[in-house]
């Protein structure tokens, strides 16, 4: 394969992009502390959420006894790209942020101006301004920086990368090669669609490009190939994070990851890129307001006119550059804007009657999700470089004495508005602020957004970790009462926003959501238990698996709806909770007593019960959880013995159990919120077997939120418990990686192989016709 990116000049541009950004860099990370405020900050400072795994599986512990997060399939790359990044840095979470920052920024750069240039052809100015322009403009520093989302920070990249590739695709002719290379691109980015809406936002553009591409003449045959086949190799490529999702089809939990779907499709806020930056005093929403996060420095006069030169300039390329590259960026430039635009004036109106009629428009819903701002932040950045250029040249040529001062004098002024004052937070490091506020000054560091997580949670961690000859969860107290998503240290400083249980990456909380909230029913009593019948509570925890109760010392004082020596008094509890002294500094780590396995069998069932009943029982402290099951189907109650169980837990995601001393009927209980995609099979099957798997076992809700299994009587050997979901999610990863491989042999030998054939070819057509003279003779 030979496809040639880089000229002389090209090169030139890129060191000066790597000084660019190391500037940028050194003055984000000058205090030599790792940005940890929001909740991705704790991929770099914990290593437990890097950790890498061929088979993530697709049901995860992580919320509550188990369910389905997004993110949890799109990790698959991601989790070894992040374990590369940290080698490289040598385990220092500082250099590996500054690194995979600089890494995105770098492709953000390069790709905007490798696709500016091929738009305007040979010119060089053009191509470092949009890609300066993209990286710095107001749409990139607020929705992937100060969010601080990983998914959208390689979305910001990825971006510009498919988007060069599809139109070098287009012109070029080379259909395939280019669909291959954008294939490869999102799955190795695949985890920037753990954002759902932004499948949308890609596909949205890419489906803009080709139907102007169509109606600006350019080659049907070769467009509708390169949208066609981009879109099939997508799908295998990315097979490893979208099979898990038809997998649950039809599961309550594909119900609900459709519901999460649709709810992160049709949620949405007031825009801040386009429109806004010609009526800049325009009201937004509180936390993503220049004004409100960084003061009256963006109601100045100097950035007001700067707000007014990115439109004018960006749309003067159309006047000065009459290419059907510059006209294509331009449509898909003013779609963007009509979509961040949402139902605000002047185009609401519009825009409600088309959300109200077509179906693409109704998943961004009546306001638009923030996420369709990447539409038109990426095209307005390559105008703005187009249009600078050629107004730059237009005033040399119109001042013919003093036209290169003049057009000096231009250009300087748009970079200082433009792609300095106006994104000065980029420049000084303030774009990293708390997820609300508050307002401060756009030229000092945020000291919250880089305090750092105290060295005595990795101790934590690391005993936790090294305890787990078995599956476990644990209970992360106090429980708090604020709704900022900001965790807090002793001195009242945030960092790493999120919940408490988000701070033990390696092991199973009980409590989910970015807050902590409980995630079924028996979470929600927690509290109440703990507090009014601490007896009952320890037998719930036992239930749910609790094996290690934490307290941490990170609410400030008068947010704790339950205080941190609650369990100071632990002679109160009917079961055993046994304090584990001296070891983690200000955290104190309980142990509880016999907590329910992940796998047991249980001979006494009581019919017909639901949560309610449930409850009702641990309140009154007469439930065993160890010795009784309660299912919520009528018919099945039995009452004998519990046969003896072992069990292991592969790398694959499922449980091989053995089942030995049955002498009559038991329930089989996995102990992992209640869904029907986890199912029972008979003998050690493997992902495949399992596939094909009838599923003959009938499964039950135990306990008001477990899963079971009626076996019948003296049904001793071996079982298998798998989740028909995580297996779809192997057979992805699988399709994926094969398919990854394929397009890459293809891309690297394609050359050799056609030039074989059109050998092959031509040796064949010359035997063919020595033949024919022969056989005239």
């Amino acid at each position: 394969m030979r496809i040639r990116l880089l000229s002389k000049r090209t090169s030139y541009f890129l060191v000066l992009l790597a000084i660019i950004e190391a500037i940028l860099i050194i003055s984000w990370f000058r205090t030599g502390t790792p940005i940890d405020y929001a909740e991705d900050g704790l991929g770099f400072a914990i290593w437990g959420f890097r950790s890498p795994s061929f088979y993530p599986v697709s049901w995860v512990s992580v919320r509550g006894a188990g369910s389905l997060v997004p993110f949890a399939p799109t990790s698959f790359v991601w989790s070894w790209e992040q374990a590369g990044l940290s080698m490289l840095a040598l385990g220092n979470p500082v250099v590996e942020e500054a690194l995979t920052f600089f890494l995105v920024m770098y492709l953000q750069g390069t790709f905007t101006y490798l696709l500016t240039k091929e738009i305007v052809g040979g010119k060089n100015l053009a191509p470092i301004i949009a890609a300066l322009a993209y990286i710095l403009s107001p749409y990139i520093m607020i929705y992937p920086w100060k969010r601080f989302l990983i998914s959208e920070i390689l979305f910001s990249a990825l971006l510009p990368i498919v988007a060069y590739l599809f139109y070098r695709g287009l012109t070029s002719g080379m259909t395939l090669r280019y669909s291959s290379l954008i294939a490869i691109a999102t799955f190795l980015f695949g985890f920037s669609f753990g954002q759902p809406p932004l499948v949308l936002t890609l596909w949205v553009f890419l489906f803009l490009m080709t139907l102007f591409s169509l109606i600006l003449g350019y080659d049907m045959s070769s467009t509708l190939k390169m949208f066609a086949l981009s879109f099939v190799l997508f799908i295998l490529t990315g097979a490893y994070w979208i099979l898990p999702y038809i997998g649950s089809y039809k599961t309550a939990i594909g119900l609900a990851s459709a519901q999460y779907l649709y709810n992160q499709l049709m949620q949405g806020i007031p825009p801040f890129f386009g429109i806004r930056l010609i009526y800049p005093t325009s009201p937004e929403i509180v936390g993503y307001n220049l004004v409100y996060l960084w003061g009256s420095y963006y109601s100045s006069m100097p950035i007001t006119i700067s707000t007014f030169l990115i439109p004018v300039v960006a749309f003067s390329s159309v006047v000065f550059q009459r290419r059907r590259g510059v006209s294509l960026m331009a449509v898909i430039a003013i779609i963007g804007l009509f979509l961040i635009f949402g139902t605000s004036p002047p185009t609401g109106s519009l825009y409600i009657f088309l959300v109200s009629h077509v179906w693409l428009l109704k998943l961004w819903g009546n306001s638009v999700m923030e996420d369709a701002g990447y539409i038109a932040a990426l095209p307005f950045a390559v105008l703005l470089g187009i249009g600078a250029a050629s107004l730059s040249e237009h005033i040399r040529g119109r001042f013919r004495k003093y036209g290169t001062q003049v057009a000096a004098v231009f250009l300087g002024s748009l970079v200082i508005l433009d792609l300095v004052l106006l994104p000065i937070p980029m420049w000084t490091g303030a774009v990293f602020t708390d997820i609300n506020g508050p307002t401060h000054s756009p030229f000092k560091l945020y000291p919250d957004a880089r305090a750092q997580i105290p060295q005595y949670y990795q101790q934590a961690n690391e005993y936790l970790s090294s305890n787990t000859e078995e599956n476990y969860r644990i209970l992360v107290l106090p429980f708090v009462n604020y709704g900022n998503g900001i965790a807090y240290n002793l001195s009242g400083t945030p960092y790493a926003g999120g919940s408490r249980w988000a701070l033990f990456p390696s092991t199973i909380s009980i409590y989910g959501s970015d807050l902590g909230e409980p995630v079924d029913s028996l979470s929600r009593l927690v509290p109440e238990l703990l507090v009014n019948n601490p007896g009952s509570f320890a037998t719930l925890l036992q239930m749910l698996g609790v094996k290690y109760i934490v307290v941490v010392p990170t609410i400030p004082e008068g947010n704790s709806v339950l205080t941190n020596n609650i369990l100071s008094n632990y002679s109160n509890f009917t079961l055993p909770i046994t304090p584990i002294r001296g070891m983690f500094s200000q955290l104190k780590i309980y142990t509880v007593a016999d907590p329910l396995p992940m796998v047991f069998a249980v001979g006494n069932i009581s019919a017909g019960k639901n949560v309610s009943d449930v409850i009702r029982l641990l309140e009154d402290g007469s439930f065993n959880p160890h010795t009784l099951a309660l299912v919520n189907v009528s018919g099945i109650s039995i009452t004998g013995n519990t046969p003896e169980i072992t069990y292991t837990f592969t790398p694959m995601g499922y449980y091989i159990v053995k089942v030995s001393g049955a002498k009559g009927p038991f329930l089989l209980v996995l102990n992992q919120n209640y869904d029907s995609s986890w199912r029972l099979a008979r003998g050690d099957l493997n992902v495949f077997q399992q596939l094909l798997d009838k599923n003959e076992y009938e499964h039950v809700e135990v306990d008001g939120y477990m899963n079971g299994w009626l076996i019948s009587s003296g049904a001793n050997g071996i079982y298998t418990i798998y989740n028909i979901q995580n297996d779809f999610g192997i057979l992805g990863e699988l399709i994926s990686l094969f398919s990854v491989m394929l397009l890459i042999f293809l891309l690297v030998r394609g050359d050799t192989i056609s030039l074989s054939l059109r050998r092959r070819e031509s040796v064949t057509n010359e035997n063919n016709c020595i033949n024919k003279i022969q056989l005239k003779q």
